[in-house]
């Protein structure tokens, strides 16, 4: 299936049923005719109108010109921010493993990687079996792909307690049929303050960063994202997302309310009422540090949203996304061009780029 399409269906099936479904939207003709005036406005699809809820009763329309459209942000970023060449720094994440440690940054403790049916050890490269392997497991553990593993795509957790037969379990993977490189990693000891919220997943907080080019990086966002019922994961798109809350950067606190994927309000977790309101986040500080250590890392991929879990030591760096969607960014916390720090960093960025003025409508506002 062409992407396009494949886009198209996506956005079909969790946007425009959910609106036509919603009780509390506005009556169709209204829908139809703020959409064809929002798409002569912004000269663009109608994407944001129904993403970020225009349809809903009471919703004014006019805020929605200052939501920054994904698609042509994903374009400039590509274009201007995120080299191609350097991309796999992030995605495999076995090199973005080594690249972080050798880096003094806490990171998730790899077991080793899976890869044309041999298994790798991450200290010197090299190949073991099966049995030095299990002797080294003595934990709940991670088996993922090396890339591509988003929206929690292709992850098993593995419960060590519960697995009888870790053999049988591993040689599925090292079948030569089983083509996709694996990662093995030990599964991350969770704060104990952080499961109360959901304990089933690792909740982690989402920041995005902007590496400026005299290497200053900024914090765009702080989101925290939790699972619930029952997923092992909490990731936050589509039917089966979590509960995402905006993070104050400045305290580490929780806002009053979350949001789901399809805008539903949540002032406490909906499997363990834990209560949002003024929660602060354990080591936030530490967070920011940690990010804002990372970021430089990557110098040619300056736009990056970080995924970063809490342990009991403090924050541990799971994946940096170069692809971030900004739909939960600016669902959960608002819209960007409403973002000072951002448009900041735009405005500098535009006076660097040839003819950068004729992006400043787009994303400075």
């Amino acid at each position: 299936m062409h992407p396009f399409f494949f886009r198209f269906r996506k956005f079909y099936n969790e946007h425009v049923l959910y609106m036509v479904k919603d009780k509390q939207r506005k009556k169709l003709p209204l829908i139809l005719f703020e959409i064809l005036l929002f798409m002569i406005h912004k000269k663009d699809t109608p994407q944001n109108y129904i993403k970020f809820g225009g349809y809903k009763k009471g919703s004014d329309t006019k805020n929605l010109t200052t939501y920054l459209t994904g698609t042509r942000f994903d374009r400039f970023r590509s274009k201007h921010l995120n080299d191609k060449q350097y991309l796999y720094q992030l995605e495999n994440k076995w090199e973005f493993n080594k690249l972080l440690r050798t880096s003094g940054l806490k990171t998730t403790e790899v077991i080793c990687k899976i890869e044309k049916g041999k298994i790798i050890l991450p200290s010197d490269d090299k190949e073991t079996t099966i049995s030095a392997l299990i002797s080294r497991i003595d934990q709940d553990f991670v088996i993922k792909p090396i890339s591509d593993s988003a929206h929690g795509t292709g992850v098993e957790i593995v419960c060590y307690s519960q697995t009888t037969d870790l053999n049988t379990l591993i040689s599925k993977y090292i079948d030569n049929s089983y083509t996709t490189p694996l990662l093995l990693e030990q599964k991350i000891n969770q704060h104990k303050d952080i499961s109360e919220i959901y304990p089933i997943a690792v909740n982690t907080v989402r920041i995005d960063t902007f590496l400026r080019l005299d290497g200053s990086v900024d914090i765009l966002t702080a989101i925290l994202r939790t699972g619930k019922n029952e997923r092992k994961v909490d990731n936050w798109a589509g039917h089966l997302g979590g509960v995402a809350v905006k993070v104050d950067l400045e305290t580490g606190c929780l806002d009053k309310v979350g949001f789901d994927y399809f805008l539903n309000r949540y002032n406490k977790h909906p499997n363990t009422n834990f209560i949002f309101d003024s929660y602060q986040i354990p080591f936030f500080n530490e967070v920011k540090e940690i990010v804002k250590r990372a970021a430089r890392c990557f110098p040619k991929i300056r736009s990056i949203g970080w995924d970063v879990a809490i342990s009991e030591e403090g924050p541990v760096v799971i994946e940096g996304n170069s692809d971030y969607s900004l739909q939960m960014p600016q669902t959960i916390i608002g819209p960007y061009l409403l973002n000072k720090v951002f448009t900041g960093a735009m405005k500098n960025e535009l006076l660097s780029i040839k003819k950068g003025e004729k992006y400043e409508k787009h994303f400075v506002g």
